[in-house]
Formats: C-alpha cells, sequence, structure tokens
C-alpha cells in the first residue's frame, strides 16, 4: 500500500492538470477569444436565439452549457439588484453557434457614427424650431444649405452605424475552431 501511494499522488496531480478540449473564435489568422470549461459564453444560434451560459464542457465537436440567465430587478426601496436563473445543461453542436456579441471599445460612439447622427440631428431640428419661432422661410437658398450639410453628416452617420455591426457572424472572416487536446 505504501508503494502505491506516490503513485496515486502523480496520478491525482496529473488528472488535476490535465488539459481539456477547447475552442477558438478567429479572425482569419488571429485569435480574438478562446473559450474552455468554466468560462462564460455568449452567443446566437443558428435560429436566431441568443443564450448565455457556463461551459460545462466541450467535447467531440459539441459544446455542453449550462444555461444562465441574468435579469436585473428592483427591491422594494426602489436599489436595483441582479436575479440569477440557473438552468438545466444543454448541448450544442459548435456548427449551430453563429454569432457573438462583439466587444464594445473605447470612443465607439464616435467610431460606430452615433455622435454624428445625435449631433447633425440635433442641429436640423434646433435650426428648424428656431425658423419657424423666427417665422422665417425654412428652406431659403442659405439655410438649405446648411440642412443639407446636417442632412449629409446624418447620413455618414448612418453608413458609420451600418457598418459596425453589434455582432461577430461567423463566415469568411470569422471562424470558431475545436481544438481537441485530450488523448
Amino acid at each position: 500500500m505504501r508503494k502505491l501511494l506516490p503513485v496515486i499522488f502523480i496520478f491525482s496531480f496529473v488528472s488535476a492538470f490535465s488539459q481539456t478540449d477547447f475552442l477558438v473564435l478567429k479572425k482569419r489568422d488571429r485569435t480574438i477569444q478562446t473559450f474552455m470549461p468554466g468560462s462564460l459564453i455568449t452567443f446566437q444560434l443558428d435560429n436566431h436565439q441568443w443564450l448565455q451560459g457556463i461551459i460545462k464542457k466541450i467535447a467531440k465537436d459539441s459544446i455542453f452549457i449550462r444555461e444562465v440567465k441574468i435579469n436585473p430587478v428592483y427591491g422594494q426601496w426602489g436599489f436595483a439588484g441582479y436575479d440569477t436563473g440557473i438552468l438545466d445543461i444543454l448541448r450544442f453542436h459548435i456548427k449551430d453557434l453563429v454569432a457573438f456579441p462583439a466587444k464594445e471599445k473605447s470612443f465607439s460612439f464616435i467610431s460606430n457614427g452615433m455622435l454624428f447622427q445625435l449631433g447633425s440631428a440635433s442641429y436640423i431640428t434646433l435650426n428648424i424650431i428656431n425658423g419657424l419661432a423666427r417665422k422665417e422661410n425654412i428652406f431659403d437658398k442659405k439655410n438649405s444649405v446648411r440642412l443639407g450639410i446636417a442632412a449629409l453628416v446624418f447620413g455618414i452617420g448612418e453608413y458609420l452605424h451600418l457598418s459596425h455591426p453589434a455582432d461577430i457572424r461567423l463566415g469568411k472572416k470569422y471562424r470558431l475552431l475545436y481544438i481537441r487536446a485530450t488523448g
């Protein structure tokens, strides 16, 4: 029995630190994110349903997830809190996953066009309200140029907004790889 004790210790140590299968989200050749058992994942299925959960196991091109629902709630005194619901373990093939949420970048309100849209819409609204209050012709030659430039800036903001999607779609540019680490 004493001779068997070091062998049991070594096997328990090796099994505690053994590698598991994992998923890698890549943009062309660059790794965006790695998903392992125990990590939180949010994704969209091919039926357009978004799910969030904790990865329990990744094996044979399948992912086992314990679904988690996090909802904001308000107590009797009006203080905000969160209610967490933990559901059953669900199994999905990795081909069922079609999208992941894009990470928020700093100053994304500038690059996604929201600032352009907000500024130009505010200018157009204020210009029209002031023109009506002063009983001026809103669409005279001088003011039409100003409104046209503001509309153009709004259009640029809309183009930027449409070209910056809120999610990462798997396809040509992004792909999800299953990495088998166990023998």
